[in-house]
């Protein structure tokens, strides 16, 4: 075969302990990856390899299960990879294999002029829809997230809590009819915000593990990116809500 530098990275969570990533074509991708991510899961690993454009780790423990504090440790596990991605010049492009009972989903991220000042963050949001969590979000787009919750959803929002571990937490109110917010509705408003913010979706991460002995759905964690890196880079100041622009560009 002919030689060449491949332009998309694959990236694999196998299980519920191991991370793959495949056809990274400069070694020291790897070895930042390696100092980043590692340091984020206190638990260490049993085994790691790195050959041929590849880097194959099983962690100790179960971090993809994402369950208690495991779960904040994968997450800073994931965001640590999107960063490091993204400054050498890689951002999610799509998720693959998702139908595959005997194979995990594959995240696809492409080569693209690197980012100088990535910024990212995490939400969860359970199945029923009742809560949803945000992880190194900043202060003030929680809080303003926040306010446009109970201003749109009068009375529906039970909770809003920072904790301190850098989540922050909103409960939607339940009654015996279920929660009174339509998850998809909820999840439009959710979008709608972050982009009128300066953010974007940037890739679902599916974690854990699947299969016809195993009935339970995936948990799912979602990226956000700062989507206005290029305009501060050139001094174009990022508008911060929708109201701004408009008033911004005049009758």
């Amino acid at each position: 075969m002919r030689a060449f530098d491949p332009d998309h990275i694959i990236l694999t969570l196998r299980s519920t302990n191991g991370l793959w990533l495949e056809n990274v074509a400069h070694e020291n991708i790897i070895l930042e990856l390696q100092e980043s991510v590692l340091q984020q899961w206190p638990r260490g690993h049993n085994s790691a390899d790195s050959r041929r454009g590849k880097w194959k780790i099983e962690f100790a423990g179960s971090p993809w299960a994402a369950v208690g504090q495991d779960a904040l440790w994968a997450g800073k596990m994931i965001l640590a990879l999107y960063h490091c991605l993204a400054l050498n010049g890689f951002t999610y492009l799509a998720t693959v294999n998702v139908g595959n009972l005997w194979k995990p989903p594959q995240l696809i991220f492409v080569e693209c002029p690197s980012d100088p000042a990535p910024e990212f963050f995490l939400m969860m949001l359970s199945k029923a829809g009742d809560r949803l969590t945000l992880m190194d979000a900043s202060y003030e787009l929680s809080e303003m997230l926040g306010m446009e919750l109970r201003a749109t959803f009068p009375k529906k929002i039970t909770a809003d809590r920072a904790t301190e571990d850098g989540r922050h937490v909103f409960e939607i109110k339940r009654s015996s009819y279920g929660v009174e917010v339509d998850r998809s509705l909820l999840i439009a408003f959710v979008l709608r915000f972050f982009k009128s913010a300066g953010f974007k979706l940037a890739g679902s991460v599916p974690m854990g593990t699947r299969s016809l002995f195993s009935l339970r759905e995936r948990k799912e964690i979602w990226v956000f990116q700062n989507a206005w890196s290029r305009a501060k880079e050139l001094g174009t100041r990022r508008p911060s809500s929708r109201q701004s622009r408009n008033s911004a560009n005049g009758p």
